[in-house]
């Protein structure tokens, strides 16, 4: 598994149009799965709070061994221009699951540095099993 160091991109790409944000919403569901994308684009509404997203699970980080990811694929072309996307958060080497398994997560997130990048890291609460959505990946929009 690659890096997910493409996360940079999306923290600086701006807002997408349409997107409900915390501020916005301050009743909002706690149970309610937020978007990647809305998670990156808009992290100064979710930072030190709890979330909950869904993503592909991997199991190890190229050079972590003490962390896992929970991603997806962005396009903003064309599939060959896919990026992973994500947050990292501490491996559980009993967590049940495999590589590129669907997976729902909640937990507390917050900004941290690897390797010179400013990622997304999450203070896991609960990691469960999520079902596949028709798209595997994202588009990224202006």
């Amino acid at each position: 598994m690659i890096l997910l160091l493409s996360i940079g991109f999306i923290f600086y790409s701006g807002k997408a149009g349409g997107e409900t944000t915390l501020a916005q919403n301050q009743n909002q569901d706690l149970n309610k799965v937020i978007s990647i994308s809305s998670l990156v684009r808009q992290f100064d509404q979710y930072d030190g709070k709890q979330v909950r997203i869904e993503g592909l699970y991997s199991d190890t980080i190229e050079g972590h061994d003490d962390l896992s990811a929970v991603f997806r694929y962005f396009v903003s072309c064309c599939t060959i221009d896919a990026q992973p996307v994500g947050v990292f958060m501490s491996r559980s080497p009993d967590a049940g699951f495999k590589n590129n398994d669907w997976v729902r997560i909640s937990g507390r997130v917050k900004k941290t540095r690897m390797d010179g990048y400013e990622v997304i890291f999450m203070e896991l609460d609960k990691m469960e099993a999520a079902v596949k959505p028709g798209k595997d990946a994202a588009y990224i929009r202006d």
